[in-house]
């Protein structure tokens, strides 16, 4: 007897509608799976069989055939066991046909239905375009998959509930709650001794969304005020933390999560890191840390030290914010809309033109030290600040209390939040993702202003990406003071611009 089961599998991060023909016919009892099976779907007649007999189901003696349509795509991991066993049911005639479900989860042994990772990019598939069906999921993945609107789900947590569930006599078990997680803790930047110039460039990033790149001598405080800046930034929306939550999900080593994110990821990677690390591979393909700190934060301290490949990659996730993986008979897409925060020393010995050490690196050695970060890469960058040594003063200056700590980091945010909500409402986006035609648009430049911009051009200070980076970065320090584009803001985005040639030649 022939039957069609209806499941789902992941390509990356995109869920794919499986069908599952089972055909049980007589002859020498074994099982054959057809359909470009992976290793783990090759293995599933084992885990099915187990399961069958522990469940106290009958497992007849026939030669099942099992095709994985479409057919000319592998199918990864282990989110068919569920939909294969109940092919074996129905084709046997042990259950009617269950046209009006989708069947994802993996199963043990003795029959317990185990979580699979990615339930929320199947269940936002189901959502949008089969929602009249339910998805018969593992318990463990309820709390995840409720988050999904216009998503019917069925929880199970072994496979002995099918039976009851198609004779209609199966209590699902209530919905855990899916906790958000807390704020991150971390210190908070207006206990950040000094560099209160520094501060102001990071509150510009943050503001607009643009990529920053911090040069000083070791100790000066680069990491730390790099830690500063995730509680920084506004809360996800839903459609962020689902997404975010969804990456995670699929790129984790555990598959449970009982919390859904509710602030903006903070990545921050070795400087060993490999080209899959960063960029995503493997067998199936996983998102690296560039898609992980898909709507929040990539930092990458010591930037010269990081292999020159790893950086180059960088390359298109900043302009495109998306990273493609291609294989031989396919290509996915991974999200990576990040903000770059970078920090690196100005020499390898670091204390080049620091006032008080002298450096020890020769003019070759800083040369080749800074040619690690290619110009491409520094064009993509929209500013570049200077992190000068503290001066004693600052470093015996008395930590201002919790309360009023607390009331200015919450004063910053709320400025922060409010200027980017007010891109949002004009344009949709972050002035730092606006085109060039659209920057050109919105920014109006007075006679000075001009003038500043081609003194710049005129001793190759800009190049023509770094030129409409530098209206954006102006366009976000205008809207941060209420005011239309001045020679003032023009000038302190200059600023910001003209500190990248200084580190590199």
């Amino acid at each position: 007897m022939l039957t069609i089961i209806h499941s789902m599998t992941l390509l990356g991060l995109n869920a794919l509608p499986i069908e599952v023909e089972v055909d049980a016919a007589k002859g020498l009892p074994q099982e054959t799976v057809v359909g470009l099976p992976g290793t783990i779907v090759k293995e599933s007649k084992n885990r099915i069989r187990s399961a069958l007999k522990h469940s106290q189901l009958e497992y007849p003696l026939f030669h099942y055939t099992f095709n994985l349509s479409p057919a000319d795509l592998k199918k990864e991991g282990s989110y068919l066991d569920l939909a294969m066993a109940v092919g074996i049911l129905a084709s046997t005639g042990q259950i009617s046909q269950p046209t009006a479900y989708i069947f994802v989860g993996e199963l043990a042994l003795d029959g317990r239905v185990q979580p699979v990772k990615g339930i929320l990019a199947i269940c936002q598939y189901i959502a949008n375009h089969n929602p009249t069906k339910t998805l018969i999921l593992p318990q463990k993945n309820a709390a995840e998959a409720s988050v999904i609107d216009n998503c019917q789900i069925l929880p199970i947590a072994h496979l002995r509930d099918i039976s009851a569930i198609m004779k209609n006599t199966y209590t699902p078990p209530p919905l855990p709650a899916l906790t958000t997680t807390k704020p991150p803790a971390t210190e908070r930047l207006c206990n950040v001794n000094g560099q209160e110039s520094a501060k102001r460039a990071l509150q510009i990033a943050l503001s607009g969304g643009h990529n920053i790149l911090m040069v000083g001598p070791p100790g000066a405080g680069k990491s730390l005020l790099a830690s500063t800046l995730p509680s920084l930034l506004p809360s996800l929306s839903k459609t962020q933390a689902i997404e975010c939550h969804t990456i995670s999900s699929i790129a984790a080593q555990s598959i449970t999560q009982t919390d859904i994110p509710k602030w903006p990821p903070f990545r921050s990677p070795h400087h060993t890191i490999s080209y899959a690390g960063m960029v995503g591979g493997g067998t199936p393909p996983k998102p690296g840390e560039i898609s992980l700190a898909h709507n929040g934060i990539l930092f990458l301290d010591e930037l010269p030290e990081f292999k020159k490949q790893v950086l180059e990659l960088l390359r298109q996730p900043m302009e495109n914010h998306s990273v493609t993986i291609s294989r031989a008979h396919y290509s996915m897409v991974f999200p990576a809309h990040f903000l770059l925060v970078a920090a690196m020393n100005p020499c390898p010995c670091g204390y080049a033109n620091d006032p008080l050490m002298g450096c020890s690196c020769t003019p070759i050695q800083i040369k080749t030290y800074s040619d690690r970060i290619s110009g491409p890469i520094l064009d993509r960058i929209d500013m570049v600040i200077n992190v000068e040594r503290l001066d004693k003063k600052d470093l015996f200056s008395s930590d201002m209390d919790e309360i009023q700590a607390e009331a200015l980091e919450n004063e910053l945010r709320n400025q922060i939040k409010e200027t980017r909500d007010t891109q949002f409402r004009t344009n949709g986006m972050l002035n730092a993702t606006l085109s060039s035609k659209k920057v050109k648009v919105l920014t109006h430049l007075n006679a000075e202003s001009k003038a500043l911009l081609e003194n710049a051009l005129d001793k190759g200070l800009l190049t023509g990406r770094s030129f409409f980076k530098t209206l954006k970065v102006a366009n976000t320090i205008a809207l941060m003071e209420n005011a239309p584009v001045s020679s003032a803001h023009i000038a302190e985005a200059l600023h910001y611009s003209k500190v990248r040639f200084n580190c590199s030649n």
